[in-house]
């Protein structure tokens, strides 16, 4: 199965698998099989329909909520055959768990599990942590697309048809990005209304910086847009 519990405490130096499910654990799933969303939903309660929903590559962001468990979807960074793009995951936070389901597994995700300061049994936070990790991976991806776009520019003069291919790739990236980041950040404030998770004063500063870097990312792949445009 590609279902698995993981677990981590205050008390724990690193996350650690355990063999069935308890309070406070991450339950992490990656391109699920059938058998997986059949176990999701009789024995955790989860929504079938959403969880259908994970599995759609092209699902854009979106938060929902059903029986008081938040589904909130987002995309991240992921490079699918040799194209800068974005992949979906679904976070879903329920009374004494969080959730993700993933098509597949992500080097972002191994850095936030190897910080000291995550712990899966603080549900608020874990997610908050998940969401900044995402947001740091599309800073470093469009650091380097923004670097290209800059190279593209002082090249103009002597464009090749190669050159406008990857400003064409580079183009649909930063789109991707857009499309995904700004309905993103919409949900983010939908998650901080208390209707789905009670925030302390702490981690409502955490929402705050990711959707400044956001929105941020959202204006540089604006302005490097027009760039590309331009030339």
């Amino acid at each position: 199965m590609s279902l698995r519990y993981r677990f981590k405490s205050k008390e724990d130096t690193t996350f650690r698998e355990v063999e069935d499910f308890c309070a406070g654990v991450w339950i992490e799933v990656v391109a699920p099989t059938e058998e997986d969303v059949q176990l999701l939903v009789a024995k955790h309660g989860l929504e079938e329909g959403h969880l259908r929903d994970a599995q759609d590559f092209f699902e854009a962001p979106r938060l929902e909520l059903e029986e008081g468990t938040s589904y909130f979807f987002t995309r991240f960074p992921a490079q699918i055959e040799g194209e800068t793009t974005t992949a979906p995951i679904l976070i879903a936070i329920g009374d004494d768990f969080v959730l993700t389901v993933m098509h597949e597994r992500s080097e972002w995700v191994d850095k936030m599990t190897q910080r000291v300061d995550v712990y899966t049994t603080q549900k608020a936070k874990f997610f908050l942590h998940i969401i900044a990790a995402i947001e740091r991976e599309y800073t470093r991806v469009f650091t380097g697309v923004r670097r290209e776009v800059r190279r593209a520019r002082l090249t103009v003069r002597d464009v090749s048809e190669s050159a406008i291919e990857q400003s064409v790739q580079m183009e649909y990236a930063l789109n991707e990005f857009v499309s995904a980041l700004v309905p993103t950040n919409s949900a983010l404030q939908a998650m901080t209304s208390g209707k789905h998770l009670q925030f302390f004063e702490e981690d409502l500063e955490m929402v705050e910086d990711v959707q400044l870097a956001n929105a941020q990312l959202i204006e540089s792949a604006k302005n490097s847009l027009k760039t590309i445009q331009n030339i």
